[in-house]
């Protein structure tokens, strides 16, 4: 109830320090959390009918994104991008996050050719796949959004079935494509290497500064800074961004920063486990379905 009540009203003062005091001698969030816990949150592949490839997370508190991949053949594989990234909204969403679209899509994409090797969507030197990621954010109000996201690439990218495709030689140098009709023909992408983002919020009382992990839309309301960790499940670092949040913002200590890192690679780890095991046991779940689908046909 505390927390229903929390997302559906600006904060005065004295509730901040509430919570702060909550956080700083009994280490407890609004929704009962410790600073460092990471919510539940539930992957569905193959959420889009339509598309290659697709995957809707959603949060325990709310938060809810779906993204879905498209491949689509080009014939112009000496000047087309192969991947295109896109994030949207839907309508009534928080427009104070919709001002950080535009940064939280250049983190995605920059996750994404980190972790992909896009030169296996290189078909000959005319030829390539061409993947359109297109992002949707239904519901915001549980927080962490760019963490849902994160996942929800990686889970859709995961879920990319890309056609085979046979490449036939003809006279005088020329050649033809042939794409394979059998939905069972297909490849997928490794993306074991991409990584996933942690979020992690800083905030100050009278006499320390200490951070939280995995925020609610309440706690971004008040803290004062946002530290964007990507690392992958090897603990590699991808990229690291600061942002403010709703409080006052003022700069990290170092020592503070070093030990945001740090505890973001560990919990960056670990979830991509989380993520990976998620994946891998309904990846061997719709395995089995095609083949009892082959043995129907």
């Amino acid at each position: 109830l505390l927390l229903t009540l929390l997302n559906n009203m600006s904060l005065s003062t004295n509730e901040i320090q509430f919570l702060l005091h909550n956080l700083q001698h009994f280490n407890i969030r609004p929704d009962g959390r410790q600073k460092l816990s990471y919510r539940s949150f539930n992957i569905e592949l193959n959420a889009i009918q339509q598309s290659n490839g697709s995957a809707r997370v959603t949060l325990s508190d709310g938060t809810d994104v779906i993204v879905g991949v498209k491949a689509e053949f080009s014939t112009q594989a000496q000047s087309e991008e192969t991947l295109n990234l896109h994030v949207e909204w839907a309508a009534g969403e928080n427009t104070q996050n919709m001002n950080e679209t535009e940064a939280w899509r250049d983190a995605l994409e920059r996750m994404m050719r980190f972790g992909l090797n896009l030169d296996q969507l290189k078909i000959n030197e005319e030829s390539t796949w061409v993947l359109y990621v297109d992002a949707l954010v239904l519901d915001s109000s549980g927080g962490n959004v760019l963490d849902c996201l994160a996942i929800a690439a990686k889970a859709a990218l995961f879920d990319t079935k890309i056609p085979n495709v046979n490449v036939v030689s003809l006279e005088y140098g020329q050649w033809d494509i042939d794409i394979e009709e059998d939905p069972m023909a297909y490849w997928t992408l490794d993306v074991r290497r991409m990584p996933i983002c942690v979020t992690l919020l800083a905030y100050r009382t009278s006499d320390t500064a200490q951070f939280i992990v995995d925020p609610l839309e309440v706690e971004e309301l008040y803290m004062e800074s946002r530290l964007i960790v990507a690392t992958n499940s090897e603990g590699k670092i991808c990229s690291v961004q600061k942002t403010r949040c709703g409080g006052a913002s003022r700069g990290l200590p170092m020592p503070l920063l070093h030990n945001m890192i740090q505890t973001a690679q560990k919990i960056g780890v670990e979830l991509s486990k989380r993520i990976d095991k998620l994946l891998d046991s309904k990846k061997h779940v719709e395995n089995e379905d095609d083949k009892n689908r082959m043995v129907e046909d």
